[in-house]
């Protein structure tokens, strides 16, 4: 929240969370959106184990 003071007025405006960039698209969108499914389900594997198979 930007928050200014000028001739005795108070001027709050919120702040852009997010540039432009920084938003998904589409496709990314959808990509995450199947991750979250999958997570919910029980789907996925703790980072350790995929290191693990990968031999990291």
């Amino acid at each position: 929240m930007e928050v200014t003071a000028q001739d005795g007025r108070v001027s709050m405006k919120p702040r852009k969370l997010a540039d432009v960039e920084d938003t998904l698209t589409p496709v990314e969108a959808k990509k995450v959106r199947r991750g979250l499914r999958q997570a919910k389900e029980g789907k996925n594997l703790p980072w350790s184990h995929v290191k693990h198979d990968l031999g990291l």
